[in-house]
């Protein structure tokens, strides 16, 4: 993601942490992919999926987000939805 103005996955690792965690749930850093990046006016709009693990019951669930932010990356927006199964 060379040429933006800011770290993405860090930028959106930090949000998911935020709206997510607690003492039984857990993101890890290397659970976080990024998938698609693009410029939208003066904001980029961030798209991928991540896992939300519980650290108690070991369950694992794969959510999908897409996540705003500004051009200095600041957090704007995000949306997060469960994983669509294909079969």
């Amino acid at each position: 993601m060379s040429g933006l103005p800011f770290k993405v996955t860090d930028k959106v690792y930090s949000v998911l942490c935020n709206m997510f965690e607690s003492d039984s749930i857990r993101i890890y850093f290397s659970d976080v992919e990024v998938i698609n990046v693009h410029k939208k006016d003066d904001t980029y709009v961030v798209s991928g999926r991540f896992k939300k693990r519980d650290k108690y019951t070991t369950q694992v669930t794969e959510k999908l987000f897409t996540m705003i932010f500004d051009k200095n990356g600041n957090f704007i927006e995000a949306k997060v939805e469960e994983q669509k199964s294909l079969l």
